[in-house]
């Protein structure tokens, strides 16, 4: 990227494109350098460990540890680790053709089952698009949990793509909602989740 600006910063400037490619590339190397010997004096990692998990494989393991072996889903970019760290682990990535279908299906799972019904979703309309069948498994005290995506925390109210308040409309049809800011609190709130849905009453939640 800095190689890019500083080409088109000297080729606006009319001067000599080699000496310009030359001058940008030399900039790049230093930069690269600078921030890679900084990155050892904060002591950050030259590369992420192999142990080292990302969300969706965080999100599979807690859905592995209750048991569960399917989960109901359309696709979406927002949620996709998720989708493949499913596929890998060996639970059944069962896609439907609209949103809403996801979470009757979880339901149906949960009531044939006994196992708490998982629905993914991608995010803006994909998780606007469960809200009736969220209802219904209100209504029927249907043990469901519904993860749908969200913009980064860092770009939420600025505009970006399919970023609403999916909380503000969630909360009023499920049973608990919550959120994850960062990475640390997929375990914690997806346990929290698959605990409160079938606790008492059971009935729908959000994350």
């Amino acid at each position: 990227r800095i190689f890019g600006l500083c080409l088109v910063s000297s080729s606006m400037q009319s001067v000599n494109l080699p000496l310009a490619i030359a001058a940008s590339a030399s900039v790049t190397v230093c930069c690269y350098y600078l921030i890679r010997e900084y990155r050892k004096c904060q002591g950050f990692p030259e590369r992420v460990s192999k142990d080292q998990k990302h969300g969706g494989e965080l999100v599979v393991d807690v859905l592995e540890q209750h048991g569960i072996k399917e989960m109901f889903v359309l696709s979406g970019g927002h949620v996709a680790p998720v989708y493949c760290a499913a596929e890998a682990r060996k639970i059944k990535v069962i896609d439907v053709r609209h949103e809403v279908n996801t979470v009757f299906a979880a339901d149906a799972c949960w009531r044939l089952t006994g196992r708490p019904g998982i629905a993914c979703v991608t995010a803006g309309p994909g998780v606007t698009n469960t809200v009736t069948a969220v209802q219904n498994a209100k209504m029927a005290e249907s043990a469901v949990v519904v993860i749908g995506g969200a913009t980064a925390t860092l770009l939420k109210g600025k505009g970006s793509l399919q970023d609403i308040d999916h909380l503000g409309l969630m909360k009023t049809v499920v049973k608990w909602s919550s959120t994850c800011n960062c990475v640390a609190d997929i375990v914690p709130v997806m346990n929290k989740a698959l605990a409160i849905c079938q606790q008492g009453i059971p009935g729908p939640v959000f994350v």
